[in-house]
């Protein structure tokens, strides 16, 4: 079912895209890309670890995973971004780039953005899906892509900071008009 469904993709695909890429991108079965995929992380890892403590903690430099791969320089990397970060850049890498995937996160764990959930059906719904769509972006780039190819990530952060924004705004927005009315009351 996988293979025919291959083929029935790749042939429109055929039309527009040079043979060797379609021999290099195309050919094999799902099994084959999957089994190519675990051996990179596979060595990479192993790489990693042999490593010497500068590379442990610095790694062995951005775009340096092909010549362990391919043995050249050429684009390659592993399709999963945590795997290729810890590889190129080490453990300094690892612990900014989780940083950095923690940042649109951590605004749903603050009591603003909660108790305007908890009031509010439609906020409920935005960060749900909000959340939803980066999530996506994190188990996509675990699979697919390398650092700079991996749009859906940035682009979901960027989203969810959006709407936590909006949040906070609406949030702080209500705060005032609420102080207004009682110093009105105060006063009258």
């Amino acid at each position: 079912m996988r293979a025919a469904l291959t083929q029935d993709i790749s042939a429109p695909v055929a039309f527009v895209l040079p043979g060797e890429f379609i021999g290099e991108g195309y050919a094999g079965t799902w099994e084959d890309s999957s089994r190519v995929r675990m051996d990179s992380w596979r060595r990479a890892l192993t790489a990693y670890t042999d490593g010497t403590v500068v590379d442990l903690v610095f790694g062995r430099g951005t775009g340096s995973f092909a010549y362990l791969y391919l043995g050249r320089d050429r684009v390659s990397y592993p399709h999963n971004l945590l795997v290729e970060v810890l590889f190129e850049n080490g453990l300094i890498g690892l612990l900014v780039l989780l940083s950095c995937l923690a940042l649109p996160i951590a605004p749903f764990f603050s009591s603003v953005t909660r108790a305007r959930m908890a009031r509010d059906l439609k906020v409920r719904r935005v960060v749900a899906v909000s959340l939803a769509f980066y999530c996506y972006g994190l188990v996509h780039s675990q699979a697919s892509g390398d650092l700079a190819t991996n749009t859906w990530l940035p682009v979901a952060g960027v989203i969810l900071v959006t709407v936590f924004a909006w949040i906070r705004w609406e949030a702080r927005s209500t705060d005032v008009v609420a102080e207004d009315a009682r110093r009105a009351l105060r006063s009258a």
